[in-house]
């Protein structure tokens, strides 16, 4: 049993390498982490990489960028994440419209685990979540205490057709949104988080060394 946990651990490494490998070519990477206004209360923001706008809104009410690093679990964040105003009810979604159509898209949602949070995330052919849907996907962070835990979400277009996201997940911090141009095999969808998070990291280094 203890050598096919080990090989079953190196066969989802390297598939999730392989995939992020894939996740490299015509894609982008937004973490917030070259944003300078942290804690200061927004109604929009647009940030770039790669010749790929990311405008985020919600729904006109305020959100902001904080630092949630030094809570325990939470290194994949880095220093700065999106989340809502105290003041929403926590009840508006984030809408994410992209300059130039993608064919998939992901983001990264965790909390401090007090309650039970749902999660949802939508794509559509017209700016602002507005026009066709195109697909949907859904999650939840079940209770953890004071933990943190996260969840990847993933959705993806037929051809580069998505224009706008929205991201549902009350009162949790947002992170690590991707999107590509190129599309993805169908075994992302088991390996995804994966596949991601090793792509995170090699961006994140990359971006050091520049």
């Amino acid at each position: 049993m203890r050598y096919k946990s080990v090989h079953f651990a190196g066969v989802f490494i390297l598939t999730a390498l392989g995939l992020a490998s894939q996740l490299r070519a015509g894609s982008v990477l937004v973490d917030f982490e070259n944003q300078p206004n942290k804690d200061v209360p927004l109604t929009s923001l647009s940030v770039s990489d790669s010749g790929v706008t990311f405008t985020i809104t919600h729904n006109l009410v305020t959100f902001s960028l904080a630092d949630l690093s030094s809570g325990s679990g939470t290194s994949s964040l880095g220093m700065r994440s999106l989340v809502p105003s105290d003041a929403d009810g926590t009840t508006q979604p984030f809408v994410v419209t992209f300059s130039t159509p993608v064919n998939n898209f992901a983001v990264q949602m965790g909390d401090f685990g007090g309650d039970l949070d749902t999660l949802s995330l939508k794509a559509y052919k017209s700016s602002d979540g507005t026009g066709s849907p195109i697909a949907s996907t859904a999650g939840s962070l079940v209770p953890t205490g004071d933990q943190f835990s996260s969840q990847i979400l993933f959705v993806q277009g037929s051809g580069n057709e998505i224009k706008s996201v929205v991201i549902g997940g009350a009162s949790v911090a947002y992170d690590n949104l991707a999107a590509a141009t190129v599309p993805l095999p169908s075994a992302v969808w088991m390996f995804a988080g994966g596949a991601l998070v090793a792509w995170i990291v090699s961006k994140r280094a990359n971006r050091l060394l520049a």
